[in-house]
C-alpha cells in the first residue's frame, strides 16, 4: 500500500520543479505489487496530475461525496475532533481525535483507508484513533506556566503553518485570547522560495516573532534572511510581527508580552524547541 497524503513545492534544494516532484511520487506508487492499492486524497490538484498514471487500484479519501472514506458532520472542540465516517457509501460510525485541524482529519482518512484495505474492523480502528494522542513536535503541549500555555509544532512548510494555526483556531476553547507564533525559518533555499507566503501564513497568529533561518544542510545564500518575512508581513497589513534574530530575543519578547490564557507556539523543523523549557522557566517567574 502506499499512501499520499499530498503533493506541493517543497525541497527544491532537492528536486528541480514541481514536475519532478510530480513525476518521483509517480514513480514511487507504481512500485506498489499489483495486488496492492494506492491512497491517496479526493481533492489535490497536483496528486490530480497523478491519477491517469497510476497502474494500481485506487482507493480515495476526503470530504467530498465522491471519496471512498469520506469524514462528515465535523464538529471541533478542546483541541480535538470528531466526525461522522463513511466508508464506500456506507455510514461506519464516529471518529474522535485527539489531535487538532482538518489536516489531521485527512490524516486519519487516510490511515482509516490503510487499515480498511487489509481489513481491520471499525472498532479497532476506532478505538486506535480514539487513544492516539499525538506525537512529538506536533502539536505537542510542552506545558503552562504563568497562566500562558506552551506548544511546540515541526510546521516548516508554509501550507504547514498555515494549518496548524487554523487547528487552533478551530479546535480552542473560548478561554483562548491571543496565539503568539514563534517561528524559525529552516533552509535558506526554503525561506528564498516561499518568504512571501510564510508571512501570509503568519498573518492567523495574533502576534509573530521571526527568528534567523536555521541552516542545516545550506549555506548562507546572499539576501536572504528571515527579516524578508517578518518586512513582508508587515507589508500586507500584519501588524504585530517583528524579526528578533536570537532565539534567545524570542524567549525574552514573548514572555513579555504573553498573558493568561494565552497560547506561545513555537515552529519550525530546527531547533527552536529547545527553548520551550526556558520559555516555561521565564514564564514561572
Amino acid at each position: 500500500i502506499a499512501v499520499v497524503t499530498n503533493i506541493e513545492e517543497d525541497h527544491l534544494d532537492c528536486y528541480k520543479d514541481l514536475d519532478d516532484l510530480v513525476e518521483t511520487f509517480a514513480e514511487y506508487i507504481n512500485k506498489v505489487p499489483f495486488y496492492g492499492s494506492v491512497i491517496i486524497p479526493e481533492a489535490d490538484v497536483n496528486v490530480e496530475r497523478l491519477k491517469s498514471g497510476i497502474k494500481r487500484p485506487v482507493v480515495t479519501f476526503g470530504f467530498g461525496p465522491t471519496a471512498d472514506i469520506q469524514a462528515t458532520d465535523i464538529r471541533y472542540d478542546n483541541y480535538g475532533s470528531k466526525f461522522n465516517l463513511t466508508i464506500k457509501d456506507t455510514p461506519a460510525g464516529s471518529i474522535s481525535l485527539n489531535v487538532p485541524g482538518q489536516f489531521n482529519i485527512a490524516n486519519a482518512l487516510a490511515a482509516i483507508a490503510a487499515a480498511v484495505e487489509i481489513e481491520i474492523p471499525f472498532e479497532a480502528i476506532e478505538q486506535g484513533l480514539r487513544e492516539f494522542k499525538g506525537v512529538g513536535r506536533r502539536f505537542q503541549i510542552i506545558g503552562q506556566a504563568g497562566g500562558v500555555t506552551v506548544v511546540d509544532d515541526y510546521a516548516h512548510h508554509h501550507t504547514e503553518v498555515a494549518s496548524t494555526l487554523r487547528g487552533i483556531r478551530a479546535s480552542a476553547p473560548s478561554s483562548l485570547k491571543r496565539i503568539i507564533a514563534i517561528f524559525q525559518p529552516h533552509l535558506f533555499t526554503r525561506t528564498r522560495d516561499f518568504y512571501r507566503q510564510f508571512a501570509e501564513a503568519l498573518h492567523l497568529a495574533d502576534e509573530a516573532l521571526v527568528v534567523d533561518i536555521y541552516p542545516a544542510r545550506e549555506k548562507p545564500i546572499d539576501g536572504i534572511e528571515a527579516s524578508l518575512i517578518s518586512a513582508y508581513a508587515e507589508s500586507i497589513g500584519h501588524k504585530n510581527v517583528r524579526h528578533v534574530g536570537l532565539k534567545e530575543n524570542a524567549i525574552l519578547e514573548s514572555a513579555r508580552i504573553a498573558g493568561p490564557d494565552d497560547m506561545i507556539i513555537t515552529m519550525g523543523a530546527g531547533d527552536i524547541f529547545r527553548i520551550c523549557p526556558q520559555l516555561l522557566k521565564k514564564l514561572g517567574k
